[in-house]
């Protein structure tokens, strides 16, 4: 698997800073990240539409890992290949 040490220091914390803001957002929003698999999105997105979506990154890594993301939103897209999680 993969993960990414961001060099501008975004944190777990302001990963949560970010959902808790999303979620008070009176707009539509959408959220895209790498599932992490521990409750993450479930417990900080709790009445959003979370979606898994299979993807493969490449880029900087020497050959291809299959991963999955996840697309967050609060209103329900279009997403045929998507599974609501």
């Amino acid at each position: 698997d993969s993960s990414v040490d961001y060099q501008c220091g975004f944190t777990d914390v302001h990963q949560i800073d970010l959902a808790q803001f999303l979620m008070r957002h009176q707009g539509l929003f959408a959220y895209s990240n790498k599932h992490t698999n521990d409750g993450f999105y479930k417990q900080h997105f709790p009445d959003a539409h979370v979606y898994e979506i299979g993807a493969t990154y490449t880029a900087g890594r020497g050959g291809a890992i299959d991963v999955t993301e996840v697309l967050i939103t609060n209103y329900e897209p279009a997403l045929p290949e998507a599974t609501l999680v």
